[in-house]
């Protein structure tokens, strides 16, 4: 009872970690590959909320049931969150990963008949591979877990295998996230001006006020990666008050027309 979920009577997190650790021994001496799969459920807590705990636990229960009947007895299935689901895959290779992820992703576009309610389930997944992805169960976890975060932004692709630049982008906007809110006090925004240009007697009639934050790990970063990160964190009022009263200031020192002489970045 200790190592199993009581709803739907899958192993757990505790025993999904001592299986990957065991298999990690195994693997690393007959030096075979090893997969790590990570899902969620899609607008399982719309579900829930909507439609009342008794309808979501029955949908986990189908959901593990029909896991299991997908997966043949080499793939160790775990439940270790709500809606969030692990599968470890031993011994087993590349094409045969993408063959099992595609086949889950597509065995779930049929809805689940529950109470008279036809409620439809996709999942999103994350794979990493051992050794390619990490020699330990720690790291497999970790990096099948940003591949699941790029499988919910991808709208296209149901299921994203760990790749290296994945972990890149995801230290750069750790990184972006926590520096923007200094950024201010540290002045590291600039402006730049856009001439608009009359095309009768071509003549500049008007400048646009382009910001770039002046990042100093990143180098200059453009606002249509910083601004969705600045709404998000709530500091867009502060830089949007910074970019009113910086354009106000070097209008009136006349420093636009020098800025419109020199070389501008594109927008």
């Amino acid at each position: 009872m200790i190592d199993h979920d009581e709803l739907t009577d899958l192993p757990n997190s505790r025993f999904f970690r001592r299986k990957l650790d065991q298999e990690l021994i195994v693997s690393k001496s007959l030096h075979q590959n090893l997969a790590v799969m990570y899902l969620d459920l899609e607008r399982f807590k719309y579900i829930n909320d909507t439609l009342g705990h008794p309808i979501g636990d029955e949908l986990l229960k189908q959901f593990a049931k029909k896991l299991r009947a997908l997966l043949d007895v080499r793939y160790f299935i775990a439940r270790i969150s709500a809606d969030e689901f692990l599968i470890l895959c031993p011994n087993i290779f590349y094409p045969t990963v993408v063959n099992v992820a595609e086949t889950m992703v597509s065995a779930f576009d049929e809805p689940f008949l529950i109470n008279d309610y036809r409620i439809p389930v996709s999942l999103n997944l994350g794979i990493s591979i051992f050794p390619e992805d990490g020699d330990d169960g720690t790291t497999l976890l970790k990096h099948a877990d940003s591949a699941l975060h790029w499988a919910q932004k991808d709208k296209h692709n149901r299921y994203r295998i760990f790749t290296s630049t994945m972990d890149i982008t995801s230290y750069k906007r750790f990184t972006l996230e926590s520096d923007l809110r200094n950024s201010l006090d540290l002045h590291q925004f600039d402006l730049y001006y856009q001439p608009k240009v009359d095309l009768l007697t071509n003549q500049i009639v008007g400048a646009e006020a382009l910001i770039r934050w002046n990042h100093p790990e990143w180098g200059l970063i453009s606002p249509t990666e910083f601004i969705p990160l600045a709404e998000e964190i709530g500091v867009m009022r502060q830089i949007d008050h910074w970019i009113e009263e910086t354009s106000c200031r070097q209008i009136r020192l006349g420093r636009t027309r020098d800025c419109l002489n020199s070389r501008s970045p594109s927008i």
